[in-house]
């Protein structure tokens, strides 16, 4: 999808990017800049699903 496209871009990039963390609620929110450190493909233990693990050291404060 279009945000996993945006995150193999980002990694390795020197720039910090935008990242946002919606909730499952829908309201409640972070927001902070960030460098991708690592990217990476996993299986998930429970359902066998492969999953895009990312690491993300952030750059700034969290917003709340």
């Amino acid at each position: 999808d279009a945000g996993q496209l945006l995150l193999w871009k980002a990694y390795g990039d020197p720039d910090s990017f935008a990242f946002r963390m919606l909730f499952p609620d829908g309201v409640t929110e972070r927001k902070w800049w960030g460098l991708v450190t690592a990217i990476s493909e996993v299986f998930d233990a429970a359902n066998n699903v492969m999953r895009l693990q990312v690491s993300i050291l952030p750059s700034g404060t969290v917003v709340r």
